[in-house]
């Protein structure tokens, strides 16, 4: 009622364009979204890669892909191969072979890799 009043047809016509204006706003960023996810390269599912890598290089991308995902930040491989059987087949034999093996992993704890390794600390900074 208290817009409907004569003297407030500014107001309300404002009002309405900042309404247009969000609105052509949120069809812009819908506009970019999709040209920007039609730009982006597919990514092929584990089992593509299966089919056109060889079984090693695809096993070795699965285990980087899957410890840098961890949030522990460490993982048996046990319990990296139980991860990656849903996606690729491999044991655990085998995936502790390509972590002992591959120099971008790293056995932090016994039985417990990483990826990659420690960053040194820097030396300490005198203050006098």
């Amino acid at each position: 009622e208290w817009l409907r009043q004569p003297s407030r047809n500014s107001l309300r016509e404002g009002v309405a364009k900042v309404i247009e204006m969000l609105m052509m706003i949120g069809m812009e960023q819908h506009e970019r979204e999709e040209h920007y996810l039609r730009a982006l390269p597919s990514v092929p599912h584990w089992a593509q890669l299966i089919e056109t890598n060889d079984p090693d290089a695809v096993l070795g991308r699965a285990c980087v892909y899957y410890l840098a995902c961890d949030v522990v930040g460490h993982t048996s491989a046990a319990e990296l191969a139980a991860k990656l059987q849903q996606q690729i087949p491999c044991s655990a034999a085998r995936v502790r072979a390509l972590l002992r093996s591959a120099p971008c992993f790293r056995e932090v704890y016994r039985g417990r890799w990483q990826l990659g390794g420690i960053a040194p600390r820097p030396a300490a900074i005198e203050l006098r």
